[in-house]
């Protein structure tokens, strides 16, 4: 039989640059079920696509779109169904650290996932961190070195820097003008 349990939760915190990982572990409610399936918050190995620290590559091999994410405090969470289970889960998305999250219904899904941002910028107080933002308004990106030779003379020509004239370009793209 299903019911509310606390557990203890460990959370990854993952430094910018340099630095040591670091663990945290706090108490976090969580759905408790009867079976020994694997679920999201079950201990054992990470799989690589949940590991991935930016949400790209990850998120698509996934199948994840922003339509199946839930947002709070400027974090959002992933929504998955396991049918095996009968629950709802998932983890917070675009940061490094490993935080999930279950519900058997919408509403205790939704429950889950604000008490689980909450717990996790408590968490991050606790240690002195500060908490990993979602979107920092910065991003790398690999590309061909001929390309990147245009995209500068390119921005050089209409007078701007590399980052002006991309985020231009980036900003077209998205605009709802672009895709009415």
């Amino acid at each position: 039989m299903a019911g509310i349990t606390n557990i203890t939760c460990r959370i990854w915190i993952y430094p910018s640059e340099g630095g040591e990982n670091r663990r945290i572990t706090g108490k976090i409610r969580l759905l408790s079920r009867g079976s020994n399936k694997s679920s999201p918050s079950s201990s054992g190995p990470v799989p690589k696509e949940i590991s991935d620290r930016t949400g790209g590559a990850g998120i698509e091999k996934r199948g994840i779109n922003m339509k199946d994410m839930m947002s709070f405090k400027g974090y959002f969470g992933a929504v998955h169904y396991s049918d095996d289970d009968r629950v709802f889960f998932g983890k917070i998305e675009f940061i490094r650290a490993l935080v999930s999250y279950e519900g058997t219904d919408v509403d205790s899904l939704k429950h889950a996932f604000e008490e689980a941002v909450d717990d996790y910028l408590e968490m991050c107080a606790q240690a002195g961190r500060e908490p990993e933002k979602p979107f920092k308004g910065s991003f790398n990106i690999r590309l061909d070195p001929s390309l990147h030779q245009r995209l500068v003379s390119h921005a050089m020509n209409e007078g701007k820097t590399l980052n002006a004239f991309i985020k231009s370009i980036l900003e077209r793209a998205v605009s709802p003008e672009f895709h009415p």
